[in-house]
């Protein structure tokens, strides 16, 4: 039992200076990187910030910013090319065509048979076209703030 001592003060050493941003930047960075390789944002975040909140950032943890900032852009890119789709449906929805398809899916109704599968409603369209504008903010919102620490 007395043998196991010193390996556990020394992982609780480690554990406490990896939280107060003592180690090695490079330790830091390569949990940035395994953090984007998840694709856990957040934390790639917080591990940026606690690695330079001791220590000016160096070259590497400036590579490392750069890398979050091109994974913020491309969560962007996905999330603008989702609004537009949206945005695509939503206009769709409002033509001539869809308008007469609705109404012969009634019709249809009417008569007993099973109506066109419509595709989600609009209200959920909206919804989620709110979402992805409300992610977006936060994504640029949180690459601001990586410029501002760095």
């Amino acid at each position: 039992m007395l043998a196991l001592l010193p390996g556990l003060l020394v992982k609780l050493a480690t554990r406490g200076a990896r939280r107060l941003g003592l180690m090695p930047q490079s330790t830091y960075v390569h949990e940035i990187m395994q953090a984007l390789k998840r694709g856990d944002l957040d934390e790639a975040v917080s591990v940026y910030r606690l690695c330079v909140s001791r220590r000016q950032a160096s070259n590497i943890t400036e590579v490392a910013r750069e890398l979050i900032e091109q994974f913020v852009d491309i969560r962007v890119d996905k999330l603008q090319s989702r609004i537009d789709e949206i945005e695509n449906i939503l206009r769709a929805r409002k033509s001539l065509h869809a308008r007469l398809r609705r109404w012969w899916a009634r019709v249809l109704g009417l008569f007993g048979r099973k109506p066109l599968p419509e595709a989600r409603c609009e209200s959920e369209l909206r919804a989620e076209l709110a979402e992805h504008k409300a992610m977006i903010e936060g994504l640029l919102d949180i690459k601001t703030h990586l410029r501002s620490i760095g």
